[in-house]
């Protein structure tokens, strides 16, 4: 699984695990009967597994007496919210933004802290932020707390959607990446 697969309502509950899939492969190679062996824990994610197995999966079929045979198999597939920035925002409504030295509070740059944290943002008709809240924390709880203060107050107009020539509401997201080094830093 990549990425792009990860279902984004798990993404903004922070949904980890791993789900056993136990299914059929056909002669031709396609994947069939699935079963969850053993559950992530969460249905999204055993779903997510479950629908992308079964869609996109082929398999070089087993040879008996150089025919091909239909068998069962089982596979796990791990759910992991450890990805790069650039991970995070491809194939997803994510907007990269680096912070560098001149942008951090004063007590967690003393700290020398660095790291990632990816917020969901709710985008009001007026292209204000109304709400933002956490998708995947860094390892530091102070800097996950400035990336949500740096969204909500600091104060970016977002292009809504139109729906019918009106603007409406609509979620983002933001991987903000904190970095000592000001070489990793970009304008923001």
């Amino acid at each position: 699984m990549s990425a792009s697969d990860y279902p984004l309502l798990s993404v903004m509950e922070n949904e980890q695990g791993n789900v056993v899939l136990d299914f059929q492969i056909t002669a031709d190679g396609a994947v069939t009967d699935m079963k969850i062996a053993s559950s992530s824990g969460f249905a999204r994610l055993d779903g997510a597994a479950a629908d992308t197995a079964k869609q996109r999966w082929r398999y070089n079929p087993v040879l008996v007496d150089g025919k091909p045979i239909s068998c069962r198999w089982k596979i796990r597939v791990v759910w992991l919210l450890e990805w790069t920035p650039e991970q995070l925002a491809e194939g997803g409504p994510f907007t990269i933004v680096r912070m560098g030295p001149s942008d951090y509070p004063t007590d967690i740059l003393a700290r020398r802290e660095e790291g990632v944290t990816a917020i969901w943002a709710l985008v009001d008709e007026n292209g204000k932020v109304s709400q933002a809240d956490i998708a995947q924390r860094s390892r530091y709880p102070d800097l996950d707390s400035a990336s949500v203060d740096l969204v909500k107050k600091r104060g970016w107009r977002i292009a809504p959607p139109r729906l019918g020539g009106k603007p409406i509401r609509m979620v983002t997201g933001f991987v903000i990446v904190w970095s000592m080094s000001p070489s990793q830093a970009a304008t923001h």
